[in-house]
């Protein structure tokens, strides 16, 4: 009796060692999964990162774009002001270059302005950046009346 129970134990423990090396190969297999998955998910989150910056990075350069544009216009419409501004004959000469002295401290701040905007990394700060940019409309209704003023007579 002894000898049929060596026997089966010895029967059991040949047929467990497969078992138990299959479990193991199975826990392997899982946990190579589970590595592939995670390994597959930094990827794909790396690949997100990248395309998101490349965007960020396409509006950045768009919107410095736009600004330059923008204060290139504003420069321009500056310009045609200064002209107005000398060709008005009811101005004095004191007026005309106080005038001229104040167009042209907008211009300096525009340039001022667009070498901050292509400097600008970030997209928020742009944003204010181009914002604060003046329209040719503010500007207008900033110095034509200034330029269009009547001649003041004096006595």
């Amino acid at each position: 009796m002894n000898k049929k129970i060596i026997i089966v134990l010895v029967a059991l423990a040949i047929l467990l060692v497969p078992v138990t090396a299959s479990a193991k190969s199975d826990k392997d297999k899982v946990a190579e999964k589970a590595v592939a998955a995670a390994v597959h998910k930094a990827n794909v989150a790396q690949a997100k990162q990248t395309r998101l910056a490349a965007k960020v990075q396409k509006q950045i350069a768009k919107m410095k774009k736009l600004g330059n544009k923008l204060i290139n216009k504003d420069v321009k419409h500056l310009g045609k002001l200064m002209v107005k501004t000398d060709a008005k004959t009811t101005l004095s000469a004191d007026q005309k270059t106080s005038l001229n002295t104040q167009l042209q401290a907008e211009k300096t701040a525009l340039a001022t302005l667009s070498a901050k905007i292509y400097a600008d990394t970030d997209l928020n700060t742009m944003k204010a950046d181009i914002a604060s940019i003046p329209t040719v409309g503010s500007l207008n209704g900033k110095y034509l009346p200034l330029i269009n003023a009547p001649a003041v007579i004096t006595p």
